[in-house]
């Protein structure tokens, strides 16, 4: 039994102890004849009871932006049936959500397949209409929801004023599909467990990735962060994008997890980013450190490579360990794994910092496993710490490398052993 699995049998143990032992007080009993339901479920999530059943006489329930401050020890469940839409026109501010949750605690949201629907034809400006925003809170869950058609995310995680990151968040079945900017995007946050969740179907506003994890600043979080059983496919950028940046080396080291994952077919020609199913970004001169993991995950069917790098070896490491990898870089001269120099003009570091352990690569195309891509003023210092070993299951002679720009006597530590088998 996984860890993540254990951890949230323990908070459904507790959600249910909650619900037997707690009060119980409908969503309904709150309105008011003719106010505006945002108000309704306000008054709920701040009142005495510590459990809320959001049921179906009222649904669906049609609400204007919902902010919630300090709210603590609440159980809300909502009834098989109900829903809860957003009101036209009634998100003029970039930045309003459906529902945001600031410096929170204790809070759990159990649906039945609840549907979670904003318009999203609407916002055709900004980037930043989540559908659920949880801003310095703690001890969060949502449970078989669908959150879609947002002016920005999913599902936004990062931290207030008053708490700079969020923590111990628990999502599981949850499908965040058609939203603008982001499936899901982290900004600080320490301690999230994510499991059978998928996120799809991206467009509107760059990335446009079904999982951004991407600070803001140097102080923000990535610790424990934990995905499990979950499915990325069909977004309009990168199914799962690290875009460190703004991480340094005196930041707290990162931690991430993908276990038993799928990734599919994601990125769109008309998305100006560089095209991958994964994406890893990191500072070119102080880059934060720390470890990020894919276990037991499938990549496929994709036209572009499973990896587009910048990230230079002395960053986080990333590390695959028994992951598949299937019909990817299908479009012509794509490689299967990409790494760019950090800059074409000023000198950088070492590209790497990755290790593949068991690594299966079945395709049917003559692809380069790995291509280097220096610059013309030799601004690579060269490649460092790639290590691992590739099966490879093809009936072509593909390339190890190819290199653009780039001289392979720069090579340190460059070590991957390749198994070459027929389909």
């Amino acid at each position: 039994m996984s860890k993540l699995f254990k951890t949230l049998c323990i908070v459904s143990f507790t959600l249910k102890s909650v619900i037997v032992f707690g009060q119980v007080k409908k969503m309904s009993d709150f309105y008011k004849e003719g106010e505006d339901k945002s108000i309704t479920i306000k008054r709920a999530l701040l009142s005495n009871y510590d459990s809320i059943i959001v049921d179906k006489s009222l649904s669906p329930w049609e609400v204007s932006p919902i902010v919630i401050v300090k709210a603590s020890n609440k159980v809300i469940l909502f009834e098989k049936g109900a829903t809860v839409l957003a009101k036209n026109n009634a998100y003029p501010k970039l930045g309003d959500a459906m529902i945001e949750l600031k410096n929170c605690k204790d809070l759990s949201f159990i649906g039945d397949s609840t549907v979670l629907k904003m318009n999203k034809e609407e916002y055709v400006e900004g980037e930043w209409r989540h559908v659920i925003s949880l801003r310095g809170s703690e001890d969060i869950s949502f449970k078989n929801m669908i959150l879609r058609d947002s002016g920005g995310d999913g599902i936004y995680i990062a931290g207030s004023k008053e708490k700079k990151f969020s923590e111990n968040i628990y999502i599981d079945n949850v499908n965040s599909v058609n939203n603008k900017r982001q499936g899901m995007s982290i900004i600080s946050a320490k301690n999230v467990f994510v499991s059978n969740s998928k996120f799809s179907e991206t467009k509107g506003a760059l990335p446009e990735a079904g999982l951004d994890i991407e600070p803001n600043t140097s102080e923000d979080l990535v610790v424990n962060i934990n995905f499990e059983n979950c499915e990325f496919y069909n977004n309009y950028h990168a199914g799962v994008k690290l875009a460190l940046g703004k991480l340094n080396a005196e930041s707290t080291k990162i931690a991430v997890l993908f276990t038993n994952c799928l990734i599919e077919n994601n990125h769109n020609e008309s998305n100006r980013y560089a095209p991958a199913e994964l994406v890893f970004g990191a500072d070119k001169d102080s880059p934060v450190k720390g470890n990020v993991l894919f276990e037991d995950c499938l990549v496929k069917n994709s036209q572009w490579p499973l990896i587009y790098s910048r990230k230079t070896s002395n960053a986080y490491s990333v590390h695959f360990k028994n992951c598949f990898v299937e019909n990817v870089a299908q479009k012509k001269d794509m490689p299967i794994i990409s790494f760019e120099v950090p800059d074409y003009k000023n000198k950088t570091n070492f590209l790497g910092g990755y290790k593949f352990e068991d690594l299966t690569i079945k395709t049917k195309m003559n692809s380069p496993i790995i291509q280097i891509r220096g610059s013309k003023l030799g601004t690579l210092k060269g490649v460092d710490n790639l290590v691992g070993n590739i099966i490879l299951l093809s009936e072509k002679n593909n390339k190890l490398y190819n290199y653009i720009n780039y001289s392979s006597f720069l090579n340190e530590n460059v070590n991957i052993d390749i198994i070459r088998r027929i389909n």
